[in-house]
């Protein structure tokens, strides 16, 4: 921080020499001299407070603070009465304050307040005030201090520090934003590099602990530019490394690693950014250039004697374990354990972190003979070893064995720094042992008396996943509020949330499931359960007769991206919606779906019978041999029967498309077959209807008579195949016997489809036979029997027609 004194100087050399003769003098006055000797030193005295103060402030210039400070006592003592005291106090206060006895400097400060509330200095001393109470963490008291300043007032070189602590205190308190408003401020008014560099660096801070990472790297670089030497410049790439390293930006983690190692080698940071490079790269899944980095670096880390090169040999294992080199591994630790020099207390880490490295390559067995060998004697770190010890035991499945040790810790070790992991391990131990009641009881002690939040957050989620396994569905439900209260950004609140969603029904709570669902889609769009959440949801919607809000979320999983498991389900719930709603098209859209994407669907033969008819009705001729294709690949040979149905929509569908060769085939199949018996008609038909389609009118016609004889005692037989008989006669320009089969068809039946328009092609037929009159008669009877037909208007037209002709 920039010294704030601003020194009244004489010639130093007059000062030494008057301090030399007449201070002590003066000093040794007895408090009852004669009034004659008092007088005869007035004049020294008037001159000697601005010499002193001089000599005082240059010392302070000189960053002597300690003896500046006893020179600004002296004169307080010296010259009560001076017009530099204040100067003086105000000295004091300095001095302590860059000596950094922060305690003392704030009684000073307090001082100079107390005698010059209205002082020139009284913003600055503010300024210090809130200074020294941020370096003692009283930052409630910093703010206060520092809210008494008066920007205003402060010379243009103090906004900048003034801002910048203030900021600092803010950043402390957990005010980031206000904070950040601070130090932006700082940093407009700061024009010294020293200054900007500092800002920076608090600003890149704030944003880190703000999350916004990708600002807190902007000013990381922007404090470099400001850095005056290789080490702050140093510093700022590590902390952008570290920056990147922790939001999993590996690539560009590895680079500021490696341009300070081959930049910086000579700072501090140097080694640490080697370690944080070989991080970088393991977590970027890079385990062959950690190795690599360690080969290439093995000299340098040889060198090294920090604790730092415990953790590039745990890396080096732990990359040799990616690559399977399990051996290599346990070597990178033994190498740490044959080191020189190394101390009892660090060959005790390195064999906790080797038993670590065995406890996951599950060589519990050789665990266990480390402890025994090694540290079997040791005293030190004794909850420690135990706890490995139990470690391993339940590594091995030996969960009792695991517990008794636990035991023991919490036993004997009750101030032990291990009691919250030992109670955690416990409630594990016993979920273990198949005692998930006991567990369950720990883990519910572990979370109300636990110091780890973590492991707080882990003991109530296995808690909640006991509970759920022993179907104890209110307790689960329970937790599972008080775990999401709890632990609002928790990683595992998905999944607790997801639970709590399927919890609810179980206990028979619907409409607190589909609140929870909602909420859950709302703040996991993204999640893995989101779909799964959207078919619960719609579910149980439609099971409270909201059947327009389950379409929207079954419609949600109408999407490639969609497992079956869930999609199918959801299309299929959605189809039958829309058939119960009588809005037909909508299900056979549906329907299709589920039978041309899912051939191991579960739908009954009735619904591709349904579809394939509709898809007749309709004219979607293509969909619909579709869907008999799909349902004769469903079928087996024992069901045999059902395929002439297929045959049979095969076969009319293949006439609608004018494929009438193999339409012909079809039901040529169908009249041969006799387990086709129930098709034979309507095949007599159609098999006439192709051939008078292809000209070949006399088989159609003897299609359509056989049809008549086969079927004497079936109207609708008898009528259809009449009509397309008498058809056949138009097309053969026979009009007088097309009028007596239209005629056969009107007189012999009533049909709303067939009659109407038998009526109007008998009418047609009589005119072109000439016979305007029984035209006529025939068109009035077609609109009066048939008023409402399509066929009524035509025939209305053609009976104005034929009177305008015969006026």
């Amino acid at each position: 921080m920039r010294r704030v004194l601003k020194y009244q100087r004489s010639c130093l050399f007059v000062f030494l020499l008057v301090v030399q003769s007449l201070f002590p003098a003066f000093a040794q006055q007895p408090a009852k001299k004669a009034q004659e000797a008092e007088e005869s030193v007035a004049e020294a005295v008037s001159s000697r407070d601005l010499e002193l103060i001089d000599f005082a402030n240059g010392l302070f210039e000189r960053n002597f603070y300690d003896m500046a400070l006893q020179e600004y006592k002296k004169f307080i003592v010296a010259f009560p009465e001076s017009d530099f005291l204040e100067d003086a106090y105000y000295g004091v206060a300095e001095s302590l304050f860059f000596l950094k006895s922060y305690v003392r400097a704030i009684g000073a400060l307090n001082s100079y307040k107390e005698f010059y509330p209205s002082g020139a200095k009284i913003d600055i001393v503010n300024l210090r005030l809130g200074q020294s109470f941020f370096f003692l963490e009283e930052y409630e008291e910093a703010l206060s201090r520092l809210t008494e300043v008066d920007p205003g007032r402060l010379d243009k070189e103090f906004l900048p520090g003034f801002y910048l602590y203030q900021g600092k205190v803010l950043s402390q308190r957990g005010s980031l934003k206000e904070a950040e408003k601070a130090l932006l401020q700082a940093a407009e008014q700061s024009s010294e590099k020293d200054m900007t560099f500092s800002v920076f660096m608090e600003l890149a801070d704030v944003f880190d602990r703000r999350e916004d990472f990708l600002k807190a790297i902007a000013y990381y670089r922007k404090a470099r530019e400001a850095a005056d030497s290789d080490a702050r410049k140093g510093i700022t790439l590590y902390k952008e490394g570290e920056v990147y390293l922790f939001i999993k930006r590996y690539k560009e983690a590895i680079t500021a690693f490696e341009n300070i190692v081959t930049q910086y080698a000579q700072q501090d940071v140097a080694f640490d950014a080697l370690v944080n490079l070989m991080l970088a790269y393991y977590r970027a899944g890079e385990h062959e250039k950690v190795l690599e980095v360690y080969d290439q670096r093995k000299a340098d880390i040889q060198k090294q004697d920090t604790d730092e090169v415990f953790r590039v040999y745990y890396l080096l294992a732990l990359a040799h374990i990616r690559a399977s080199e399990f051996e290599k591994a346990l070597t990178a630790l033994d190498t740490v354990l044959k080191r020189e020099g190394l101390s009892e207390q660090d060959k005790g880490k390195a064999y906790i972190k080797k038993l670590e490295i065995l406890v996951k390559l599950r060589n519990f067995e050789e665990a266990l003979t480390i402890v025994k060998a090694h540290l079997k004697d040791v005293v030190e770190d004794r909850d420690n070893i135990l706890f490995l010890k139990a470690e391993a035991f339940y590594g091995l499945k030996r969960y009792q064995e695991a517990f008794a040790v636990y035991q023991e810790i919490q036993t004997q070790y009750k101030d032990s720094g291990l009691s919250d992991e030992v109670l955690y391990s416990m409630a594990h131990a016993k979920s273990k042992s198949q005692e998930p009641a006991e567990a369950a009881k720990l883990f519910w002690r572990y979370f109300q008396q636990g110091k780890d939040s973590p492991k707080r957050e882990e003991a109530l989620y296995n808690l909640i996943l006991i509970e759920k396994d022993l179907e104890q569905w209110e307790q689960a439900i329970k937790h599972a509020e008080i775990f999401l209260k709890t632990f609002p950004k928790s990683e595992t609140k998905e999944k607790v949330f997801y639970w709590l969603g399927t919890l609810y029904p179980k206990n028979d709570q619907i409409s607190e499931a589909i609140a929870v669902y909602k909420e859950f889609l709302t703040s996991f769009p993204e999640s893995e359960q989101s779909h799964e959440i959207c078919f619960l949801l719609a579910f149980h919607l439609n099971a409270l007769g909201s059947s327009d809000e389950a379409l929207s979320y079954y419609e949600r999983l109408d999407s490639p991206d969609v497992h079956r498991a869930l999609r199918y389900p959801a299309l299929k719930n959605a189809a039958l919606i829309y058939l119960n709603r009588q809005e037909q098209a909508r299900a056979a859209a549906l329907f299709y779906q589920l039978i041309t994407l899912y051939d191991d669907n579960d739908l009954k033969w009735e619904t591709y019978i349904w579809l394939a008819e509709r898809y007749l009705k309709t004219g979607q001729y293509a969909d619909m041999l579709k869907v008999v294709e799909k349902a004769g690949a469903k079928l087996d040979k024992d069901e045999e029967k059902r395929h002439w149905e297929l045959i049979f929509l095969e076969a009319q569908a293949l006439r609608k498309l004018e494929k009438y060769e193999k339409a012909i085939e079809n039901y040529q199949k169908l009249l041969a077959h006799p387990d086709a018996e129930r098709f034979k008609a309507a095949s007599r038909i159609g098999l006439g209807l192709c051939y008078a389609q292809t000209a070949q009118y006399e088989k159609a016609k003897e299609q359509f008579e056989t049809a008549i004889l086969e079927n004497t005692e079936d109207n609708t037989v008898t009528m259809r195949a009449r009509f397309e008989i008498a058809n056949v006669y138009r097309e053969l320009d026979d009009h007088e016997q097309a009028v007596k089969f239209y005629m056969f068809v009107s007189v012999l039946y009533d049909d709303d489809e067939y009659c109407p328009e038998a009526l109007y092609q008998a009418g047609r037929s009589f005119e072109m036979l000439k016979q305007g009159r029984k035209a006529v008669q025939v068109y009035q009877e077609l609109g009066a029997r048939y008023p409402d037909s399509p066929q009524a208007q035509q025939a209305k037209e053609r009976i104005e027609s034929l009177n305008e002709n015969e006026t």
